[in-house]
């Protein structure tokens, strides 16, 4: 539960600081839970790069909030 429970938060901020519409559904089984996100948003230009440890798209005022890397 707690690693659904930090993907869920990742996705909600996400799209909280990224999309302009979106949904969240959740399904649980005894055997799986699955969390789906669509949303409407810019998308994630550089997968590579942003699959790098430290690389952040966190503007200065996301990162006065506490998002992004230090």
């Amino acid at each position: 539960m707690r690693r659904v429970a930090i993907a869920s938060y990742e996705a909600e901020m996400n799209v909280v600081m990224y999309a302009a519409h979106a949904q969240f559904r959740l399904s649980v089984s005894p055997e799986s839970v699955a969390i789906e996100v669509e949303d409407i948003g810019p998308g994630i230009e550089d997968i590579g790069l942003a699959m790098q440890e430290g690389y952040s798209t966190a503007t200065p005022e996301m990162r006065e909030m506490g998002f992004g890397p230090d």
